[in-house]
């Protein structure tokens, strides 16, 4: 019900300028969203709620202005984050808590201005920082909807293939930053080129 300016909308309700929308409500601007409410200017969503300006957004809450968040909550202005909670201008963290201005951290709580889990100056982190949000690629989530009647994207839950599609160039750089940890990458991408 009340759906307008929307296309391929299925069980849902209060869409507006949207496609692709299924079991949802309250939609905005957005598309390819399954099963989750209070969604606008964003594409990739699934299961989550309360998601701005966002894309690639799995089983969280309250996200804006982020990229391929998954299973999180709390998180604004960040980019590749999985099972964490509070962060701001954060890129590549896993299981981490309460976390501001961190790059490629893991298990870290209560920090701010941080690189593979070691305190890093603001004057260096945030030259690191511009660097990173112009040049990082965005991680995929989910698989490639085939948009069928009334079917939701599909995620994919090999966090490996996550980051499958990012360049060598792009790991080269991580490679170069100060404190590099292949240990602390393995455990945020299980991506096993940081094994050796």
């Amino acid at each position: 019900s009340e759906v307008s300016d929307s296309e391929e909308v299925y069980h849902s309700k209060n869409i507006k300028t949207s496609i692709y929308v299924s079991y949802s409500e309250t939609i905005e601007n957005s598309q390819d969203v399954g099963n989750s409410s209070f969604v606008w200017d964003s594409g990739q969503v699934l299961n989550s709620s309360n998601i701005t300006n966002s894309t690639e957004v799995f089983e969280s809450t309250y996200i804006v202005n982020s990229d391929g968040i998954f299973r999180s909550s709390n998180v604004v202005e960040c980019m590749a984050i999985t099972n964490s909670h509070n962060l701001t201008d954060c890129g590549y963290c896993a299981d981490c808590k309460n976390l501001k201005n961190a790059l490629f951290c893991q298990g870290v709580t209560d920090s701010e201005y941080m690189l593979f889990n070691k305190p890093i100056d603001k004057v260096r982190f945030d030259m690191i920082y511009k660097q990173f949000k112009k040049f990082s690629p965005r991680i995929q989530l989910t698989e490639p909807w085939k948009r069928i009647h009334g079917q939701t994207p599909r995620v994919n839950y090999n966090y490996r293939k996550h980051h499958a599609n990012i360049s060598i160039g792009f790991w080269r750089w991580v490679r170069t930053l100060p404190n590099f940890d292949p240990m602390t990458m393995y455990s945020i991408t299980f991506d096993p080129q940081f094994l050796h």
